[in-house]
């Protein structure tokens, strides 16, 4: 059996993953996965069949220079293009800002009926009233403000990028940090399907999310994408989801579709489903977090194996 070697990168942001874990799950499968050290010359420290990384905290949009580690493997990777990398940084650093990833989405031809949507949406880089008014005179409330940046990068936090606003008029999304785009509210009955993909297999995680908005209702609400407050009156209450059915046939169509189109393997993205069955896609992100996922280092050994054209082990 060919002894495998897989190389990582991104300091610090792998121990919450507890990534040691699948370090030592590799090895009983003889396949090596060492950590690559990015104040180092990466030729000298021998030969990667595949690498993978978590450096977006170091990204500054589409600018490679902007910091001497994520520049090293940039030009690494082109240098080696034998090597498989997971994922391309240009196609990663679209996800990074939500107006290119929106755009990116529009202009999908999705071909998969008309059940596939991308809410309307409009981007803006002031906040006041006069800007607000003009971005969304072709949009219909409720519509949730997102800042631009989606990720922690460079020149932003996680707390930052995942503060959203929730309004019913113009005047309530006054002051929302710009720039930010504007995306119309779809009704999903109170959950989101979290689609995780490693190549060509997907899995996904029900999470309870935010209520319907019925006709007429009017307020404003400020609040972490990532941590709901089930004590507000717009979070809908945790409970049993065990009883939905999920369609992983159009879900697995989607995640073809969004791999081909964004040049990326190792993303996550997040479907709401309304009383039409239409699935509208709301937010993408590489590397998500794969929680909840049973067996998930196999799961990543063969992902890997896939990307190198190995069968599973």
């Amino acid at each position: 059996m060919k002894k495998i070697r897989i190389g990582y990168c991104g300091r610090g942001k792998w121990e919450k993953f507890r990534w040691s874990e699948f370090v030592d799950y590799a090895r009983t499968k003889n396949v090596i996965v060492d950590e690559i050290d990015l104040t180092k010359p990466i030729e000298n420290q021998g030969e990667f069949d595949l690498i993978i990384h978590k450096m977006t905290y170091l990204m500054h949009g589409h600018d490679m220079n902007c910091d001497p580690e994520l520049n090293r493997i940039y030009n690494y990777i082109k240098n080696h293009p034998e090597i498989i990398f997971v994922d391309d940084l240009d196609a990663v650093a679209v996800t990074l800002d939500r107006e290119e990833t929106d755009t990116l989405l529009k202009s999908i031809n999705w071909n998969l009926s008309e059940k596939v949507g991308i809410p309307n949406s409009s981007h803006i880089n002031k906040s006041d009233i006069n800007s607000i008014k003009t971005a969304t005179s072709n949009l219909q409330f409720p519509i949730l403000a997102k800042p631009k940046i989606a990720s922690s990068t460079s020149n932003s936090s996680t707390e930052e990028s995942h503060m959203l606003r929730l309004a019913t008029t113009p005047e309530q999304l006054v002051n929302f940090p710009a720039p930010a785009i504007l995306q119309e509210y779809k009704n999903h009955g109170g959950v989101v399907y979290k689609v995780y993909t490693l190549g060509s297999k997907i899995e996904c995680d029900l999470r309870p999310s935010t209520r319907d908005i019925l006709p007429g209702e009017t307020f404003n609400l400020d609040f972490h994408s990532q941590k709901p407050n089930e004590n507000s009156e717009i979070w809908t209450q945790p409970r049993d989801l065990s009883h939905i059915k999920i369609p992983f046939e159009h879900l697995e169509k989607i995640s073809s579709v969004l791999r081909k189109e964004m040049k990326m393997d190792c993303l996550g993205f997040d479907v709401l489903i309304d009383e039409n069955e239409k699935f509208w896609i709301i937010d993408v992100n590489y590397f998500p977090g794969y929680k909840n996922i049973i067996d998930l280092w196999p799961k990543f050994l063969n992902f890997f194996l896939e990307k190198l054209g190995m069968p599973p082990r």
